[in-house]
């Protein structure tokens, strides 16, 4: 968790935290617009065995929701924590870390909630 003083010297207490949740709204309106693009694909693929081209586009929209995903988490990891994992497995940490509890973060984003 950072320390007070490292929230002060970047602005307010919890400036970062605005500019985080600004950003996890940004990405779930792009995943709620990727849903919404792909709406009558994921109906039909799950109504009928898809063939290869929908499996593929599936795939894809799949990578999408997970790299918006990421992106949220990289910007609480960046705005809120302070740390970003580092090295080969960094996406796996990552992940690891969006999984525990703290306070700290919870607070710092829904005190900042509109």
């Amino acid at each position: 968790m950072p320390s007070r003083a490292i929230w002060k010297r970047k602005g307010s207490y919890y400036g970062l935290a605005e500019q985080v949740i600004s950003q996890v709204k940004f990405e779930i309106g792009q995943i709620a617009q990727l849903f919404e693009s792909y709406a009558d694909l994921l109906e039909r693929v799950q109504k009928n065995i898809p063939d290869l081209v929908e499996i593929t586009a599936v795939a894809s929209v799949l990578h999408s929701f997970y790299n918006g995903l990421e992106n949220i988490f990289l910007s609480i990891a960046k705005g809120i924590d302070v740390d970003v994992p580092a090295g080969s497995q960094w996406h796996r940490d990552l992940l690891t870390r969006m999984t525990e509890s703290t306070n700290f973060t919870a607070r710092a984003l829904l005190l900042n909630a509109p």
